[in-house]
């Protein structure tokens, strides 16, 4: 049998006069989240009274005197949300946080509630302020079979184009192959954003740009970049699991300048009237508030989505003359090996007809890391300081391309994977 849980507003009420100056509020105070597999959400706090802190998942709250709001209860702490995850924006006053449920959390708390515990859990925000002191917002997370009434969370996107060649090289002036993306998520709602491509030279987009955009955040705030618009899209997601979202018309697809072109893929959570939540309570200035509605927002990807990639050339730029790399071949980091974060650079043979180098490096699952011009005249290049800590964890990859002086590539070297050193991360 499962116990009773302890609800907010019977919580706040044992400290009710004590928190009635208290202005930090949380909306949505409830979510439905899949006991088996990831959820994400938008959460929207006001009346922050300083810096943002850890995020707890627990399956109890107490009073959280002398500090306001409620606690995790000791003894009942399920996991703390990694800082991979720690997506939020704006400043003191307002902040908008993406709160990402991983699978492990929640599958202790479906094991927690089958050992007769409550169906729910909770997540708790800590914020801190050297003037006001310590300030605690929680949110009830309650447990479902992440169906129809679960925020739509995707756990996976694939972007791929419909041809078997894993690389595409298109002719100036053809059309490339039909795009897709192959969407894996749980529970249900509207899913919209858009379709946008990166021009030779532009600025590759970073991790930032390939992050779901949220509501009410600027592009300052979240993602300051954009690029052309091809095409947009709007789909009701129902509680199948999985989707294929057409890429926009391929004859939109640039291909009159020669170069290697990016296709962006924007997600753009919005508010949806179709993931129902529950009421729930906020601490308000008169004390705590029960049964406040919030409107929940749907459709997040807690993870940088991939890009694809295709190069167009003419003349000596042919698939032929790219796909030979007996001249162009990387040495350091070598294939296989680890490399030190503190002190990595990317050493190349030399190519005599090259006008300038472009190094690339990649992720496992194919997102652009890092691109980078070189001059001819380098056979190194040594990565920025912030490189080491916003590469993601695993295997990257890394190659370099042979440029002319019209910016073509004209050779390529084989892709070499590598490891940074595990010291670089504490």
């Amino acid at each position: 049998m499962l116990r009773a849980p302890i609800t907010l507003a019977a919580a706040l009420a044992l400290v009710a006069p004590a928190v009635t100056h208290a202005q930090l509020r949380v909306n949505p105070t409830g979510i439905n989240v899949a006991a088996q597999g990831a959820t994400t959400a938008i959460l929207t706090y006001s009346g922050v009274p300083g810096a943002m802190a850890e995020g707890l998942f627990c399956t109890e709250v107490v009073p959280a005197t002398p500090a306001t709001g409620l606690r995790c209860a000791p003894g009942s702490i399920l996991g703390q949300l990694p800082a991979r995850y720690a997506r939020s924006t704006g400043a003191i006053g307002t902040v908008t946080d993406v709160l990402t449920v991983p699978a492990s959390v929640a599958r202790r708390a479906y094991q927690s509630a089958a050992a007769g515990g409550a169906g729910v859990f909770y997540f708790v925000r800590r914020f801190r302020s050297d003037d006001l002191g310590e300030a605690f917002a929680a949110v009830t997370l309650r447990l479902t079979r992440g169906g129809a009434r679960s925020p739509l969370a995707v756990t996976d996107v694939k972007l791929q184009f419909l041809t078997e060649d894993p690389v595409q090289y298109v002719a100036t002036g053809d059309v490339p192959p039909e795009v897709e993306a192959v969407i894996r998520y749980n529970g249900s709602g509207r899913l919209s954003g858009r379709w946008e491509v990166v021009y030779p030279g532009e600025v590759s987009p970073g991790e930032r740009e390939r992050r779901t955009q949220v509501p009410a955040a600027t592009d300052a705030e979240f993602g300051d970049r954009r690029y052309t618009q091809l095409s947009r899209f709007n789909v009701f997601l129902p509680p199948t699991g999985q989707v294929t979202i057409p890429g926009p018309d391929a004859s939109r697809l640039p291909t009159l300048s020669d170069g290697v072109y990016y296709l962006l893929l924007r997600l753009e959570s919005a508010f949806d009237a179709e993931s129902p939540i529950a009421g729930g309570t906020i601490i308000g200035d008169d004390g705590p508030v029960v049964g406040a509605l919030g409107r929940l927002a749907g459709g997040t990807a807690p993870f940088p989505l991939p890009v694809l990639s295709y190069v167009v050339g003419s003349g000596s730029t042919t698939t032929a003359t790219l796909r030979r790399a007996a001249d162009l071949r990387v040495r350091r980091p070598a294939a296989g090996s680890e490399a030190p974060a503190g002190n990595l650079r990317f050493v190349w043979a030399a190519d005599g007809t090259a006008a300038q180098y472009r190094v690339e490096v990649e992720g496992q699952d194919g997102s652009r890391v890092l691109a980078a011009l070189v001059p001819s005249r380098n056979r190194a290049y040594a990565p920025p300081p912030w490189f080491a800590a916003r590469a993601p964890e695993g295997q990257l990859r890394w190659r370099v391309l042979a440029l002319d002086r019209q910016g073509r590539a004209i050779a390529r070297s084989e892709w070499a994977s590598f490891k940074l050193a595990s010291a670089r991360r504490p």
